[in-house]
Parts: structure tokens; sequence; C-alpha cells
């Protein structure tokens, strides 16, 4: 600080002219910047007659008297030691500030109250503050029917901070209060901004105390404004919406009361459990009916929100749940048929599995349906693509099961999507279905080579976008390896002919874009199936690896180590051990880095064992690693580092993305 050098006589001055200009400004942005100025002070040293000093003023004006309020409020932050300690004598001044006829003074000693009851450290030291409960309700109130919604907010605002730190305060008005938030929650006159800070608060509520909350008369309301927020919308064009572009990383239902509802009846079934769920379910069927296709989209996404809170709960109902979503992917109005895709998909991932297997005959040709039709907007097209992904997922148990018997269909009309004219972002998500639906089926895969092939080559060698042309990429690798080697020859000679320019890298220069993401992955995945026809590539595949592994790791490259170091140490060490002859000089490089990168034990046995694997001739081994990765970054004389602080040997390695067996060349 700066009075510190001045001695005490000149400590104290300073913060005597602190206060004196404090209270003598008149502007309140200036007069708030003094008084951070002078909590900051409190925070350094004993300051033992600022408390009286600030409440004197109090009563000497009401600008003085706003001041003086601010003060209090921001000290908690800086002192909360100072505060904790004289909370009990400065109760009166917040009583008396909430009792005040002036609502701004009220308002300003609602947010000075909420300050300090974060800074006391124990509910004892709180109780009794908490008459002051009824009192700040009033401010609300009072707030409300003046029309002074900003300041409504700011209480609410206040009220719900204290919840997330002190919810014991409202114990013994918790009924008054969550009514209280119903009521304005619940008011169409009052703007979304106030009625979104009521819902908020009571959401809290239900997470910081849900067994007093269960408790309350009128809980089961909650459910309703929830879906009342859902259904919300003014009339308006949907042309916007449904001309509107696909993209899987935005929401594309994103107004602002729909949202709110939807996550706010997510958290509170989670938060007060099965309870809430009969009442969820009762007003399922008369939504989905309803001639109001907001109503509708709100029943989809309130089965949404009860399968990810309450996954249990909702599992006998599930039958229930699918016939009605399955009604939705099939409903007139676009934005009904994308929410019922949302939760779908959402299905899918919560009951992995055991909703594909019972739900398969109706909802893959509902699905299909959706993507096969060019006259659909490319927004619920492209989601009903991405929720093939999520359907068809290849790490669920015997998905070739529910996927084989629509083969035709659904692959029939993910074709449809490559069509000319087809928007990239529809042909994204299809290429990731594709993807998907061919490591599921493998070789059953086959017969519909030669009809999807042609097209992906097509935007691989001709789509401008470059996200697009690597989704392509990918989906050819794991073609291939489905179809296997005698089917796949031919055009992965010709990719990798076409690929080697972009994967020709000059030492020292920056990796074209997508490399590490969809470029050295897909020639793994190729590698795999062409085996001993790859080696003619390795040349060009390896260096730009091995170079990553040995420079100084800089900021872009450090993400993607960070990332996916494992994905490009298991790049080459496959390609290692596919590719035994044409590769040890690459060895040494590789067991360097580790030996000066990592922190591994016993390092010999493992280099020993590495050399035992690519020195065998013709059997088929084993990759011998399971790697658990804890990144460490440091920066000395500018220079930085990964270092791997655990990495243990196992009996066998196993991924999604990578073959177990490898055949040594």
């Amino acid at each position: 600080m700066l009075y510190r050098p001045h001695g005490s006589q000149g400590r104290a001055a300073t913060r005597t002219g602190l206060l004196q200009l404090l209270f003598a400004e008149t502007m309140p942005v200036v007069a708030n910047r003094i008084a951070h100025c002078v909590a900051q002070s409190a925070a350094a040293e004993p300051w033992s007659d600022l408390l009286q000093t600030v409440c004197g003023a109090i009563g000497t004006g009401a600008e003085q008297a706003r001041t003086a309020l601010f003060v209090l409020e921001q000290l908690p932050d800086y002192a909360p030691k100072l505060m904790a300690s004289n909370a009990s004598n400065l109760l009166p001044v917040y009583s008396g500030a909430l009792a005040s006829a002036e609502l701004n003074f009220r308002i300003s000693g609602l947010k000075a109250t909420a300050a300090v009851l974060m800074a006391l450290p124990s509910d004892k030291e709180r109780a009794p503050f908490m008459p002051l409960v009824q009192p700040a309700l009033a401010a609300l109130a009072a707030a409300l029917q003046s029309g002074h919604e900003v300041e409504a907010q700011e209480v609410m605002t206040s009220l719900v901070s204290v919840a997330q730190h002190a919810v014991d305060f409202f114990r013994a008005d918790l009924p008054q209060v969550v009514d209280a938030m119903l009521q304005v929650a619940n008011e169409d006159s009052l703007e979304f901004e106030t009625k979104e800070r009521a819902l908020e608060l009571l959401v809290t509520l239900c997470q910081q105390s849900p067994a007093r909350v269960r408790r309350c008369p009128n809980v089961l309301s909650i459910v309703t404004v929830c879906f009342a927020f859902m259904c919300r919308l003014e009339d308006q064009d949907d042309g916007e919406w449904v001309g509107g572009e696909y993209s899987s990383d935005e929401y594309c239902d994103d107004e602002e009361e729909y949202m709110a509802g939807d996550e706010a009846l997510e958290h509170t079934i989670e938060a007060l459990g099965k309870g809430l769920l009969p009442t969820v379910l009762a007003l399922i069927p008369a939504h989905v009916q309803d001639p109001d296709w907001r109503r509708r989209r709100a029943a989809h996404s309130a089965i949404a929100a009860a399968a990810s809170a309450a996954t249990k709960a909702l599992k006998p109902q599930l039958g229930e749940c699918s016939r009605a979503l399955v009604a939705g992917l099939s409903d007139a109005h676009p934005r009904v048929r994308f929410s019922a895709t949302t939760a779908v998909a959402t299905l899918c991932e919560v009951y992995s599995g055991e909703f594909q297997k019972a739900s398969h005959a109706q909802v893959l040709p509902a699905l299909g349906a959706i993507v096969g039709d060019g006259s659909q907007c490319q927004r619920t097209r492209g989601h009903a693509a991405a929720c093939v992904i999520n359907f068809c997922n290849p790490e669920v148990d015997d998905a070739s099961e529910f996927v084989e018997p629509h083969l035709d269909t659904l692959l029939g009309a993910l074709c449809n999507c490559f069509a000319p004219g087809s928007p990239s972002s529809v042909q994204e998500e299809a290429l990731g279905a594709v993807t998907c639906v061919a490591q599921v089926t493998e070789t059953d895969f086959t017969r519909f080579y030669s009809v999807f092939m042609p097209g992906i080559l097509g935007i691989l060698g001709t789509a401008p976008q470059a996200r697009l042309r690597g989704k392509a990429l990918q989906c050819v690798g794991i073609i291939g390896g489905a179809v296997g080697l005698e089917v796949f020859k031919d055009d992965a000679v010709q990719i990798l002919q076409t690929l080697m320019p972009a994967m020709t890298v000059a030492p020292g220069a920056a990796l074209p874009e997508g490399y590490f993401e969809y470029l050295a992955p897909a020639c793994a995945q190729i590698a795999k199936a062409l085996k001993e026809h790859f080696v003619t590539f390795l040349p060009t595949v390896l260096p730009p690896l091995l170079h990553t592994l040995g420079v100084e790791v800089q900021s872009r490259t450090l993400v993607f180590l960070i990332r996916f170091g494992w994905l490009l140490a298991l790049t080459f060490l496959s390609l290692c051990l596919l590719f035994k002859k044409a590769v040890n000089d690459y060895v040494i490089v590789c067991f360097n880095f580790f030996r000066v990168n990592c922190r591994w034990q016993p390092i010999q046995n493992c280099r020993k064992f590495l050399s035992q694997c690519i020195a065998c001739d013709g059997n088929q081994v084993l990759v011998p690693f399971s790697f658990s990765l804890k990144y460490q970054v440091s920066n000395k004389e500018k220079r930085t580092h990964i270092s791997i602080q655990s990495m243990k040997l196992t009996f066998f390695f196993e991924s999604s993305l990578w073959c177990s067996r490898w055949n040594a060349a």
C-alpha cells in the first residue's frame, strides 16, 4: 500500500483522508472506487474505528448512507475476519436498512447483509440474521409492485448468492421463499430476466437443501413452472430457424426461456430425486398431444431431462417414453422433430445398449426417414444423422444385432446425404454415421462399399472445408479396416498417393491443419488394412511424427500432446510392430524420446521387450502397453517439456481406434 512507508501517523492521515473523500464524493462510480480502496486498506492491517465511522455515516444523508452500505458490502471480501468478528454488532445496521421506507436503501442493505452472511464461517453465527428473511422478501415485493424490476433482480441475485453459500439462512422461512419465487416465476407480465432469477433461486434451494425443499407444500409446482418456461415463445416466423445451418457445436433450440426451463427441470429432478418423476410423467401425455408445437417440444425435453437426472427411476417407463419420441420423430413441425431427436440421443447415452435393443425397430427407420428426405431442413437432417452416431455406437456390446436388420434402409438414407448440393454440415454427420455403421457391421459392410466409396472419395477430393475432408478421410480409414485388404487395397493406395503431399512436412515447418486429428489416425487405419503394402509410404508418414517427438515442444504442439499424446505414441508403435524391417532405424529415436521425457520404470525391461516384439518373425504379437498418464508442464529457460509421471506395463492394450493384434511383417 502507498501509505506504508509513511509511518503510523502517515498511515492514519491517509486513512482519514480516504474516508473524507469517500463521503464527500457525489458521483457513485467514483465513490465506489474509493470504497474499494478503503476495504483493501482495512485488509492490510487493523483499522479500529473504521466500522464505527462507516456506520455513523448512515444517518447523515441519503448519499452517504448508500456509500456506507456499499463499503459494508465490500468489506467481507477484503477483510472477512473483521466483519465476522463484528457481525453481531452490525446486525441492527442491516435490520434498519431493510426496514427503511426508501427502496434503494433497502436493496443496498440486503446486498450488504448477503455479503456478511457469506463471510460468517458457521450456521450458528448466521442464526441471528435469520429474522431478516421476511424483510428481504418484503423488499422484493416492494420493488416488483413499484415496477422496479432491475432492483428486484438485484434482490434475487443476492438471495441466490446466500443460498449457494449459506442456505441455512432460509431454514425458518423456506416455504414462504419458495412460494414467493414460484409466484414471480409464473408472472407473465414480468421481464424474462426477473422470472429467470426467481427460477434460479428455486433451483439453487433445491440443490443446496433438498430435504427441506421436499417438505414445502408447493414443491411440485416447480415442475409446472419449468414446463411453462419451455412452452413460452413469442409468435414468430419459423422460416429463419428452418433455413438456418446445422452445427454440431451449437444448440439450435437456443431461446432463453426454453433453455432456462429445460436446464432448471433437469437440475431440479436431479436434486429432489424420483419424488418429482410422477408429476413430470403426468404432464407429458397431454403435452405430446397438444396442438401447440411448443408444448409437444417441451414434452420431449422433459423426457430427456428425466432420463439424465433420474435414470434408474425412469427405467420402468422407458417403453412409454420411447413411443412418445418415435411419434415426435415424424411430427409435422421441424422443431418438434429436432427435440425428439435430441431426446433419443440422450436415451441412447443413459440407457446405452438397452434402449437400442428395445426400440431399434421403431427408432432407426424413423431416423432414416429424416436423414434420407432431402426436403427436410438441414438442421433436422444433420441432427438425425448425428443421432444415428449415438444409436449405432460401436462401443455398445452386440451392436450389430440391432443395426444389421436395418442396414439397407439406414445406409440408403445416409447415401442420399452425399448427393450433389447436400449441405456440408449434414454430410459431416452422415460421414460419422457411416463410420459407426461400418465399425459395427465390419465385413457385412462390404456389399455397400461400392455405393459409398465413390461419394466419400469425391468429398475427399473436392470439398473446400478442411473439417469435411478430414471427416471423409477418417471415414475412409474405418471403412477400409472393416472391409479388409482385398476390397480396400486399390482405393487405399490411390488415397495415400493423393494424401502424401499433405503428409510431407519439411523439418521445422508447421504441420498442416487437422494433421493429428484426421491425417495421422487415418494413415494408421489404412496401414492396418494394407499391412506390408503400406511400407512404401513410411518415409513420408513417419518423419513428421518423429520430428514432433524430438523437437522442442511449442505451444501449439503442446496442446496436441496433452490431448492426443497417446495417439501419437500408438501411431508410431503400431507402425513399428507392423513394419519392423522398414523402421528399425526409427526405434532408437522413439526409445530416446521415452528415456529423456518419460519417467518409465523399468525402462530397460521395456526396451528389451519391445526389441523382442519387433524382432519376432511371422508371429502375432500383442501391443504390451496400458497407459496411465499424468502430464506436468514446466517452464525453464523458455523451454517447455512434457513429463509422463507414470506408465505401467500390462499384458495387452485394446482401444476402439487400434487393433490389439498386429501381424509382424
